[in-house]
């Protein structure tokens, strides 16, 4: 027999009736005469708990002849079978398992426009191409990129291209699809000036 499980506190308030009664049943079963029934109120709540309608413990004898179980042993048996379930119940506790995160990766997408074709860089820096001199295949895009603190153009000597000002930070590109040598200047800073060789 079993008792639902409940908290620690109901556990040991049940084990503490159970010796008590146990206690009390040896004590009478020792002054009483071995004769006679002897009725427990802490046995009979005991018994109210789990149905039964009349408990009686003594040395007497059933209608039939046979000897009733003595108290000291009906005792021990019924305190027995109490405390497996009282005191053998769960505690109500359970442990809890955090989730493990796991690890994160942050992909940054290139925004850059996608060119058709190959792609040369120079650079506006310390008021100066760099380098100041390219060679690139027909079809070739060149970007030009100012890392300077100061405006610049892009302007060929021939008209063939025109940036106007490029702000500090930003960039102009333009593609070269006619081979041969282009050369080029700052209108800022005419001190300025590259060669962009273009191969057939």
């Amino acid at each position: 027999m079993t008792l639902p499980s409940g908290s620690s506190s109901r556990s040991a308030t049940l084990c503490q009736v159970a010796f008590g009664w146990e206690q009390s049943v040896i004590e009478m079963d020792h002054t009483r005469p071995q004769d006679s029934g002897v009725r427990l109120p802490a046995l009979a709540t005991v018994a109210n708990r789990f149905g039964s309608k009349d408990v009686s413990v003594g040395m007497g004898r059933k209608p039939d002849g046979r000897k009733l179980m003595s108290s000291r042993r009906l005792a021990i048996a019924i305190a027995m079978l109490f405390l497996l379930g009282a005191c053998g119940g769960d505690d109500g506790t359970s442990a809890t398992t955090s989730p493990t995160d796991g690890d994160s990766t942050t992909t940054t997408a290139d925004t850059s426009p996608p060119t058709d074709g190959p792609e040369s860089e120079v650079v506006m820096q310390n008021i100066s191409f760099q380098p100041a001199e390219i060679t690139v295949e027909a079809g070739t895009t060149v970007k030009w990129s100012n890392q300077d603190s100061v405006s610049h153009t892009t302007t060929s000597d021939d008209d063939v291209w025109d940036s106007d000002g490029i702000s500090p930070g930003e960039e102009f590109t333009f593609t070269l699809d006619e081979p041969g040598t282009y050369t080029y200047f700052c209108r800022f800073h005419p001190q300025m000036q590259a060669t962009v060789i273009v191969e057939g």
